[in-house]
């Protein structure tokens, strides 16, 4: 098992799909809540005129991101037909596995931008925070 697995990319939303980018966004969290329960945060994000939209995602291993990608490869093909347009960039932090690697090159966009930062130095990572108001430090 590798370390954490950290995923952020960003994509162009077609002109005139907003609408439909958002609703398909909400099924597509659906299906990876209920599929991936190993999954630590899957995170959706749009820009103010709806022209970008970014996913973070953060897995527990790289094992946990091929996966993802196996749960969520129909949608993926079909949301670039329907909606998304090219990618922007790409930001993997954590060491793929050669499988992952694989799957991720079948899906770059030779256009995009984009950062590998496998080695994982130092960090943790919490599965719940503690309530504000309880905490003993700000």
């Amino acid at each position: 098992m590798s370390g954490p697995y950290v995923y952020i990319g960003s994509y162009t939303v077609k002109s005139g799909r907003q609408d439909e980018a958002r609703e398909r966004c909400g099924q597509l969290v659906e299906l990876v809540q209920e599929k991936e329960p190993r999954l630590i945060s899957f995170n959706i994000y749009l820009d103010d005129e709806a022209t970008q939209l970014s996913v973070v995602q953060v897995h527990p291993d790289a094992e946990s991101m091929e996966w993802h990608l196996e749960v969520v490869a129909e949608h993926i093909a079909t949301s670039f037909e329907s909606f998304l347009g090219s990618t922007v960039y790409e930001h993997t932090f954590g060491r793929p596995t050669e499988s992952l690697t694989r799957t991720l090159l079948q899906w770059a966009d030779p256009g995009a931008s984009a950062t590998s930062m496998p080695d994982h130095v130092a960090g943790f990572t919490r599965s719940s925070v503690p309530n504000p108001a309880s905490a003993s430090s700000p």
